[in-house]
């Protein structure tokens, strides 16, 4: 008898050492995925299309602004700048189209014309602001506020662990869109 017991007593051993083996490894699997959480939160880019303007004749300005307002950085996958559904090479051509669409205005009533062109592979730190258009010039502010519902803007982005995003303008839009494929 004491070999049976003996027996028995082996598989109860075996059987508990494979469920704190199997508790164990569902533990660590755990934990991985947390950690992994945590990693890719700790460098999170958040950018955010945002326009100003003022239409005040003494001091009218628009300002159209890439701000990342995350806490990692954000590399650029595609930029897309589209006028009237139509993609345009950069922002100056918007106003070059603008101008067209608008005999009216002249060239010398804007001031100040500033513009950067955002390209695949640029990197936005944390709290980097790029100004992607901004100028002076009331007539001009004026008929611009009103074209800019034509104005299309997408920015897809990813963080250093390669997650995509994907931010709008005019309609404010925020989403992931997948991971980044090299």
């Amino acid at each position: 008898m004491a070999p049976e017991r003996r027996l028995r007593a082996d598989v109860v051993v075996s059987v508990a050492a494979t469920v704190i083996s199997l508790c164990a490894l569902v533990t660590t699997a755990w934990q991985t995925r947390i950690m992994r959480e945590q990693q890719q939160t700790a460098v999170w880019p958040r950018l955010q299309l945002a326009h100003g303007y003022y239409t005040d004749p003494a001091r009218a300005f628009y300002r159209l602004q890439l701000t990342n307002q995350g806490v990692g950085p954000a590399i650029l996958t595609h930029v897309s700048v589209k006028y009237r559904g139509v993609e345009v090479n950069e922002m100056g051509s918007v106003l070059a189209q603008v101008a067209e669409e608008h005999k009216e205005l002249r060239q010398g009533d804007i001031a100040d014309t500033n513009h950067s062109e955002p390209v695949p592979e640029d990197v936005v730190a944390p709290q980097q602001t790029i100004e992607l258009l901004y100028f002076k010039g009331a007539p001009w502010v004026s008929t611009f506020v009103e074209a800019r519902r034509y104005l299309e803007v997408t920015v897809q982005y990813a963080s250093i662990y390669g997650e995509l995003w994907e931010v709008t303008y005019p309609k404010p839009s925020y989403r992931r869109v997948g991971w980044r494929r090299d």
